[in-house]
């Protein structure tokens, strides 16, 4: 049974949610659950869904989590319903998490890749470090170049674990 949960969140559309349940001995279990997604208020487009959200959250954990959500702006060339769509999807999680009261802190990207030694910008760079640092986790969650936002969302619940003082051992995977 696991004594501390760690949950990170990467908020985009093709996000997802990982955590960590981490045992007394250090050892943990990384669990990851892509961002739930359903048609969104224009009908044309995707969003994030609050309910399956909320569930997906419990899934993870049914008692109270840390959480470390990454704290993104807009992109440079985006077109202002787009940003507003992010920034809804947003707004979705921060409500959520509220709701349900889970503890929770916004660190943004630079941070958490320099923490964790990410080296390299691209996407490819988070999941060449994720696969050194849990190869378990890494041969059970990322299973192609897609899954970028997997490897991002368990790497910021690494970093919530290392900012906290935990010392992550053995770390598996469920499926």
């Amino acid at each position: 049974m696991a004594n501390t949960v760690l949950i990170g969140i990467d908020p985009g559309l093709s996000g997802a949610i990982a955590s960590i349940a981490v045992a007394e001995d250090g050892s943990s279990v990384v669990r990851v659950t892509d961002m739930p997604t359903k048609q969104s208020r224009t009908g044309n487009k995707r969003s994030i869904d609050a309910w399956e959200f909320e569930q997906a959250l419990y899934s993870h954990c049914r008692d109270k989590a840390s959480v470390a959500i990454e704290h993104v702006g807009g992109i440079p060339g985006q077109s202002a319903p787009a940003a507003f769509e992010f920034g809804f999807g947003a707004g979705i999680i921060e409500g959520v998490l509220s709701a349900i009261g889970y503890s929770r802190v916004y660190v943004r990207p630079q941070t958490w890749r320099k923490e964790m030694n990410v080296i390299g910008s691209g996407k490819d760079a988070v999941m060449h470090t994720l696969q050194q640092y849990a190869p378990d986790a890494y041969g059970a969650w990322i299973l192609r170049k897609g899954h970028d936002g997997r490897a991002d969302a368990i790497m910021i619940a690494c970093w919530l674990a290392k900012n906290n003082g935990i010392q992550l051992r053995n770390i598996g995977s469920v499926m």
